[in-house]
């Protein structure tokens, strides 16, 4: 078992390759229990091989705050808030969600990024709205190395590529793809979302019907 602690942070973070039931237990009651400042976390560390890859680390995290994924996003919204470039991202996205409303069920990231959770697949497709683009690509859940997850598409990346039209090292992320259009282009904001919705849903697609479920 490894021991990881962030004390300047207050955060606890217990990775094991396996976990009773009281260890989760315990990791829950001290969430529920202590201070508000302090956040405990329960992760279990697996190893992962996809053909004849090397092995990789593959972390899943078993017990966290209640809270914690609204606190990061909250986060991120305020450090995004007094960006110029903020009530324009703001208009794209209520924009997206009015012509595609399914998507309200994505996480939003700030007013940047928005994800949309794969997880019989332990992926996430993160979207993006920058000053010069929107775009899709390929991530892991929160906590996964990109290794890993290089690591996890390794057998099937030609295909992947070959029918997503991008590769897998892209340096804007993983099979990222975009389209340029300048966010203070606002003619242009209905298309940059109907742009960003389809290749999403081709992602989705793409995505389920080459790699099935995860192993």
């Amino acid at each position: 078992m490894t021991y990881l602690t962030g004390l300047a942070a207050n955060i606890i973070i217990w990775v094991a390759p396996d976990f009773r039931q009281e260890h989760l237990s315990a990791i829950r009651w001290l969430n529920e229990n202590t201070l508000a400042s302090y956040s405990f976390f329960a992760v279990r560390l697996r190893v992962v091989q996809i053909g004849d890859s090397p092995f990789a680390p593959l972390f899943e995290i078993l017990e966290r705050p209640n809270d914690w994924d609204r606190q990061v996003q909250q986060i991120a919204t305020e450090a995004q808030a007094s960006r110029p470039g903020t009530p324009l991202k703001r208009a794209f996205w209520a924009r997206y969600l009015e012509l595609f409303p399914d998507a309200a069920n994505d996480i939003a990231i700030g007013w940047s990024t928005r994800w949309r959770a794969l997880p019989e697949l332990q992926l996430v497709l993160s979207q993006w709205r920058s000053e010069i683009s929107v775009g899709v690509f390929v991530r892991g859940i929160r906590g996964t190395d990109n290794s890993a997850i290089k690591d996890r598409l390794a057998s099937d990346v030609a295909e992947l590529e070959s029918r997503l039209g991008t590769v897998l090292e892209n340096p804007l992320g993983l099979l990222a793809t975009r389209w340029l259009t300048p966010l203070t282009d606002e003619s242009q904001r209905d298309e940059a979302a109907r742009w960003l919705h389809a290749a999403t849903e081709r992602y989705v697609s793409v995505l389920r019907e080459v790699l099935g479920e995860a192993n």
